[in-house]
């Protein structure tokens, strides 16, 4: 392998980068965790500027006094282009650095290890190829697999099938083994040789396949510095390692782990010998976290750059976990916002009796709501302790614990099926730091992953609180206002109603002549969504699932049923024949504890149009079938939340106002943001909010 740099004039590399827009690696004074991506804009008389794609974990004065010397580096004719840089400038909120740099650099060619054969034989693996050609798209096999590298894939292809040319698209590449997908990735054909055949197949031809670059990203790019998820930094731990059987050769790779976050990993390989390209799919890897068990887990390559000093060969791999199991999510989760602080842990069922404690201590369960809850208390408590001993990912509960005790709390619960919905955050006195702040991170932290969130379908998160209540209006109600764009997060108020007492005991209410009642149809569920489009509750319909696919059929409910709970929804509906109106009744049922508020076991109506006397009619003909089908459940006493205007029905009462609000997970990093401004600005909040 030729490792023996030669120099090269710069001014032609560094346009062409800029032009690609490809990535470049700045390593700053050869420290590894100062390993920054990103693309070059320009380059002058001023300098190289360089727009870095992730700084989250870093601060200015970080990198400034880290050094100014480093090194820049990028993929350049099928070498690596190596660059001597002085940090000059960094303009923090635009992400842009300014490097000086002399009109040379040097171009070493590193291949060698780059570069590998197929493994030959009964275990050689097979390969389908969608490509555009000249004549349309055309599928091949292929016949042969040659070789791979981090970049291309080389291949002989059956000329009867079509002919490729350079710069042909590759709408897709899967290598397999058998049912086992071991690659998939899209790119481009780099080169044909028709003259180069495979052996014993006269009519086929060479082809190396250049990969597209998943990680590419688009030449205007709105936030440049926003991380996809927290990432905990291993790179010094010796006892955090991933093994695993490379899928295309017979040999085995030991790794350590350099980060780790909710959706995946990096991996350093010193002086690597087989490369992992960029589509690598890898099954059965072993992964070993510091004081943890051994978990089995899949992994997709993500992408790959060099770091080390010139003439090293060392590379750097970034990894996606694929089919993880909610175990597997969970003790990842637990582990990174517990190396965030040692006091953050995920609950288990040996935290029950302490979990009451807080609950009745904060307040949560207070007087009227502990009342409300007895009848029911056996059940309550069977909820909670089949939930904290599940690992479905239908719970994620986070306690922030001093010597043992409890002091902070916050529970989110999946209600719908892209939902979860946040209840208990709260928190007692701590004697370092904020136990509030430290939960909403925890929190936050697992629900900014969006590969997280898209394994576990999670595309919203909602939460019930009363505006009168200080703290989590601060939380909520604050944020709502701070980000201040309702596509991405909404409040709105209810009237919390509860049942009377004859109500509860049965007492028929008698409806008008003309007034029909019944349960729904696939008729009334699209009349349903389009009265939910028509008055602009998209928000509303996406978050809870009001669609006519999803109304009565949530995909939730199997998973309760698997550790012996229930979850699912009812729509009822009522029809003035008289004067021509419909009432909606969404009826939510979930076993009892699911939520102390029991808002998840609540009823929301919808009407198609009437004034307040055809409303009450109808609501108070619907109350009666409602009741009947909540008294056949675990939890006979729904509540009621009706949204402004609304009359209440006959059999209820209006015991609070709630407050619902709900955040689009795709905007989480601005929730976060906003509550750790109102925390170094709490005094502030507080003042305003009492005086107003």
């Amino acid at each position: 392998m030729n490792t023996t740099p030669h120099r090269i004039h710069l001014n032609g590399p560094l346009d062409y980068l800029i032009f690609t827009q490809a990535p470049v690696n700045l390593s700053v004074n050869g420290d590894p965790t100062l390993e920054l991506i990103g693309r070059i804009t320009e380059h002058g008389d001023e300098g190289i500027a360089v727009r870095l794609s992730d700084l989250d974990g870093f601060s200015e004065t970080e990198l400034m006094s880290a050094g100014v010397a480093g090194t820049l580096s990028a993929s350049y004719r099928s070498m690596r282009l190596e660059v001597n840089v002085e940090l000059t400038s960094v303009d923090w909120q635009v992400g842009v650095v300014v490097l000086s740099a002399s009109g040379q650099g040097q171009l070493i060619d590193n291949r060698g290890w780059q570069r590998a054969k197929f493994v030959s034989g009964a275990a050689m693996p097979q390969a389908t190829v969608t490509i555009d050609t000249i004549t349309g798209e055309r599928s091949f096999v292929a016949v042969e697999l040659l070789e791979f590298s981090y970049q291309t894939v080389s291949l002989y292809l059956d000329r009867t099938n079509g002919l490729a040319l350079p710069n042909d698209c590759v709408r897709a590449m899967t290598i397999h083994r058998g049912r086992s997908v071991l690659f998939e990735a899209t790119g481009r054909v780099a080169r044909i040789d028709k003259r180069r055949r495979a052996p014993g197949h006269q009519d086929s031809y060479f082809v190396v396949i250049e990969l597209d670059d998943p990680n590419r990203r688009p030449a205007i790019d709105i936030e440049p510095n926003k991380r996809r998820s927290d990432r905990l930094m291993l790179v010094e731990r010796k006892d955090a390692f991933i093994e695993f059987d490379h899928p295309f050769l017979d040999t085995t790779i030991l790794a350590y782990i350099m980060d780790l976050s909710n959706s995946g990993l990096s991996i350093l390989i010193d002086d690597p010998k087989h490369a992992l390209p960029a589509g690598m799919v890898i099954g059965g890897a072993s992964l070993q976290l510091p004081l943890r068990p051994r978990f089995e887990v899949g992994l997709r390559v993500r992408g790959h750059h060099t770091v080390g000093a010139p003439g090293e060969h060392s590379c750097k791999i970034s990894m996606a976990f694929t089919d993880v199991s909610p175990h597997l999510v969970k003790e990842v989760s637990a582990f990174v916002q517990r190396s965030a602080s040692e006091k953050l842990v995920d609950a288990n069922s040996e935290d029950s009796q302490s979990l009451w404690e807080f609950y009745f201590e904060t307040g949560f369960i207070y007087g009227k709501k502990r009342r409300q809850l007895q009848g029911y208390s056996d059940a309550v408590q069977s909820t909670l302790n089949r939930l904290l001993d599940s690992n479905t990912p239908l719970l994620k509960k986070i306690l922030y614990k001093e010597e043992g005790a409890i002091k902070g709390h916050v529970t989110a619960v999946k209600a719908f099926d892209h939902t979860l919905m946040v209840q208990h955050l709260n928190a007692l006195k701590a004697a370092e730091g904020s136990a509030a702040m430290s939960v909403i991170r925890g929190m936050t932290s697992f629900f900014l992953d969006q590969s997280v969130n898209s394994q576990a379908n999670n595309l919203f998160v909602c939460a019930y609180y009363r505006p009168d209540n200080l703290y989590p209006s601060l939380v909520f109600g604050e944020t709502a206002r701070l980000i201040d764009n309702q596509t991405m997060c909404w409040t709105q108020d209810y009237e919390f109603c509860i049942l009377t007492h004859d109500r509860a005991a049965g007492t028929p209410a008698a409806s008008r002549q003309g007034i029909v009642c019944r349960e729904s149809t696939s008729d009334d569920w699209e009349a349903l969504e389009t009265l939910l489009i028509e008055g602009r509750q998209v928000g509303l319909l996406r978050m809870e699932g009001l669609s006519r696919e999803q109304l009565t059929r949530l995909a939730i409910s199997p998973e309760f049923e698997k550790i012996g709970l229930y979850r699912y929804r009812k729509v009822f509906v009522a029809q003035d024949e008289v004067h021509g109106h419909t009432a909606y009744a969404v009826c939510n049922y979930a076993s009892p504890g699911l939520n102390f508020s029991e808002l998840t076991n609540s009823i929301k109506f919808f009407y198609d149009g009437a004034d307040q006397t055809v409303m009450k009619e109808l609501a108070d003909a619907l109350v009666t079938r409602i009741v009947e089908s909540y008294q056949a459940t675990a939890m006979s006493e729904p509540v009621l939340l009706l949204a402004h205007g609304q009359p209440v029905p006959a059999g209820f009462t209006v015991e609070k106002t709630y407050t619902l609000w709900g955040l689009d997970l795709a905007h989480v990093k601005k929730f976060r943001d906003a509550t750790e401004h109102i925390f170094r600005n709490l005094k502030s909040f507080v003042r305003q909010r009492k005086a107003s």
